[in-house]
Formats: C-alpha cells, sequence, structure tokens
C-alpha cells in the first residue's frame, strides 16, 4: 500500500470510494472517446461536410491519445497523482466544452486532438491511484472495476450520446461529456485523499530508464496486437456478415450487440481472475485471441459460429486489465511513464488494425484476407507472451526510482 495515500476511517470502505470515483473517471474517457462516432452523420450533415471529414476527427482523438499519454506522463512526473487527475480532468471538460462551438471540420479536428491528450494519461494515473489505495491482495479486482468504467461507456454512453445528438443537437451531446469532465475534476479535488508528501522530483532521464525492461516492451507489444487484432476483425466482420443472403436483416445490429457483450464479459471476467495469476491468464487471453479469429475466418459463412467467434475475440480485450495488475506486480517505483505508454499502445493498436486491413484489402480486393490478418496479430501477441514466459525466471523485479 502506498505510504502517501491518506485512510482516515475503514480502509476498506475507503478504497471502495477511490475505486467508484476513479471508475466515473474512467466512464468519462470513454464517454469522451466515443461519443462521435455514432453523432458523425448529424455533425457531417449541419457542418455541411463529408462524414469523411469528421471521421478525421475521430482518427485526431486517438493521435491526441497516442501522444498525449508519455507528453502528460512527463510533464506531470513531479506531481501529486491527486493534482494530476485534477488538472487532467480539467482539460478534458475545455477540450469537449470547446469541441461543442467548433463552427468548421477544421476547428473540430483540433480540437479533438486536445481533447485526447489526457485520455491515456489519466487512466493511467487513475489505476497507480488505485493501487496505492489498497493492499496488493486486493489490488487486481480494485484496478478492474476502475476500468470496466470505460467498457461501460462504451456500450451504454455512446448510444445515450447518439440520442442526445438527434434529440437536441450535436452540441448538446458535447456539452454533456463535458459535464461528466467537471464533476469528475471536482469529485477528485474533494474526495480523492492526497499524498501526505510531495513525490521526490526526478529527471526526465530517469523517467526513460523505465523503459529498459524486456517483460515491459513485451507487454507493450501484446497490448497493441490484441488491440489491433480486435480492431482489425470486428470491422470488418461485421461488414462481411451482413452482406450474407442467408443472415438475418438486423445482422449489423446483432453483431454490434454481440461485439459489446463480449467486451463487457471479458471486463468483468478480467476483474475477477486479476487478483490470481496474470501472468498465466494473459497467455490464455492471447491464445483465445488467436483461437477467436481463426472461427471468424473459417466460418464466416456460418454466422452463428462467426458470431461466437466475435464474442470470444472482443472478451480478449481484458488482457488490458491483467497486463495492468501485472506490471504493478513486475515493478516498482514511479511507473507513470510505463502505465501512459500501455494506454498509447492500445491507440497504437486502433491505428495498426485499421492501416494494415486497408492496405491488404487495397492489395488483395478480398475481405476475408482482412480477417486472416487479425490472427497474425493476435499470434504475434501469443509469440511475445510465450517468450516472456521463458525469460520470467531470468528477469528481477524492475525498479522504476522511488515514490
Amino acid at each position: 500500500m502506498d505510504k502517501g495515500m491518506v485512510f482516515p476511517f475503514n480502509q476498506t470502505s475507503t478504497a471502495w470510494k477511490i475505486c467508484l470515483i476513479l471508475a466515473l473517471g474512467a466512464f468519462s474517457m470513454g464517454n469522451a472517446k466515443y461519443s462521435i462516432i455514432q453523432l458523425m452523420p448529424i455533425i457531417a450533415n449541419d457542418l455541411q461536410v463529408p462524414i469523411r471529414e469528421i471521421q478525421k476527427a475521430v482518427v485526431a482523438y486517438f493521435w491526441g491519445g497516442l501522444l498525449g499519454a508519455p507528453l502528460f506522463a512527463i510533464v506531470c512526473r513531479n506531481w501529486s497523482k491527486h493534482n494530476t487527475l485534477v488538472f487532467l480532468s480539467i482539460w478534458c471538460f475545455l477540450g469537449n466544452l470547446s469541441s461543442s462551438f467548433a463552427s468548421s471540420a477544421e476547428v473540430l479536428i483540433g480540437l479533438r486532438f486536445l481533447s485526447g491528450m489526457p485520455h491515456g494519461a489519466f487512466l493511467a494515473f487513475a489505476v497507480l491511484s488505485m493501487a496505492g489505495a489498497t493492499s496488493p491482495k486486493n489490488m487486481g479486482r480494485y484496478i478492474g472495476v476502475v476500468l470496466i468504467g470505460v467498457a461501460i461507456a462504451t456500450v451504454f454512453a455512446a448510444p445515450f450520446n447518439a440520442w442526445i445528438g438527434e434529440t437536441q443537437s450535436w452540441q448538446s451531446a458535447f456539452r454533456f461529456v463535458a459535464l461528466c469532465d467537471i464533476l469528475i475534476a471536482l469529485l477528485v479535488h474533494d474526495c480523492l485523499p492526497k499524498e501526505r508528501e510531495k513525490p521526490q522530483p526526478i529527471s526526465v532521464s530517469t523517467l526513460l530508464s523505465s523503459l529498459n525492461s524486456k517483460p515491459v516492451w513485451l507487454l507493450l507489444l501484446m497490448n497493441a496486437c490484441i488491440t489491433a487484432c480486435v480492431t482489425t476483425v470486428w470491422s470488418f466482420s461485421v461488414l462481411i456478415l451482413s452482406t450474407h443472403s442467408s443472415v438475418p436483416s438486423n445482422m449489423g445490429f446483432i453483431a454490434s450487440m454481440v461485439l459489446a457483450t463480449g467486451f463487457l464479459c471479458g471486463q468483468l471476467v478480467g476483474t475477477y481472475i486479476a487478483n490470481g495469476r496474470t501472468h498465466q491468464s494473459i497467455g490464455w487471453a492471447c491464445a483465445i485471441a488467436v483461437a477467436g479469429s481463426m472461427v471468424i475466418w473459417a466460418f464466416m459463412n456460418q454466422y452463428q459460429l462467426a458470431l461466437a467467434g466475435i464474442f470470444l475475440l472482443n472478451s480478449t480485450l481484458m488482457i488490458n486489465i491483467l497486463i495492468q495488475v501485472h506490471l504493478l506486480h513486475i515493478t516498482t517505483g514511479r511507473r507513470y511513464l510505463v502505465f501512459c505508454l500501455l494506454n498509447s499502445a492500445i491507440f497504437i493498436g486502433n491505428f495498426a488494425g485499421s492501416l494494415s486491413a486497408d492496405a491488404v484489402l487495397r492489395l488483395t480486393g478480398k475481405n476475408h484476407s482482412i480477417l486472416f490478418l487479425g490472427t497474425v496479430f493476435a499470434i504475434i501477441a501469443l509469440l511475445a507472451w510465450l517468450y516472456l514466459h521463458q525469460i520470467k525466471g531470468q528477469t528481477k523485479r524492475l525498479n522504476i526510482h522511488t515514490n
């Protein structure tokens, strides 16, 4: 348990209070990330631009998240986690509120980039704050609950924002996201326990030294590859399934629900098993990703089996929870950069999956080849885990400076 955290009364009740606040913060980050996706047609119509211009705003948020996470890890390295979370929440509030006043696609793209910058950093500092507020024995369960906030936002917040956009305006949807952000800032400021002591200053070079570890890079690679696998497969599997004449007319909706349910169930399972043997669980998640993507690829013409494969594959996104908890077990000290990069790896996986799928489609002209590409990403993740397993006994616990 982090000695810098204050526990005024019962430790368990305080830990759950912290967990709930941080889970709401994770929900707010997921809300901001996915809010625009279902609003794209409405925004494009209002700004009188092609929808591909609004798609650039989605990509801009991802670029912001990718680049902003390591940047904020460096900028905030000598701040308390409490103050960092407040600062990042306010940044999100300003970015999303400003987005609601965008008068052109170009302005919206720039504002979405700025809005995305704190995304990965907030989640990283939230996980580290939660880790410092509970014992190693219960750490996995609490962190899993925090990160489930993102999954809940994916499943429920995005449709709710779409409803606001349709019944009110897309500007109102962004203002709702901004409202969530400022409420999180207030909750963190007023209710989250503060560290007793200021962290000792560390240099940028010391922070960068945290990356001198094979296990860290292998875990980053696994997170990126599983995300790339899921991004590659689910985007095109829904498209392919919807074109078959033998499937129900609402197959697009059915597949989307299977995707969302698989993601949420995976997060729940990941939370349940995160207190156990995370190293073995990560390996099983990689193996299930290989199996799920192969089932989709092999049985795309039998939509029931393909849907089962989609469910399995999306559930493997639990690996993000497992890797974060595993990193907490194999590292000590100030791990800001490592955990921020872990969230950047998710955005890298999104980009790698989308760009490589587009390249393969242009090269081969066959949708099924894209599904095979997803299997390749999953196999790379599994091979990375096998190598990690091989060197497991040869590596010592990595000490990333002192707190």
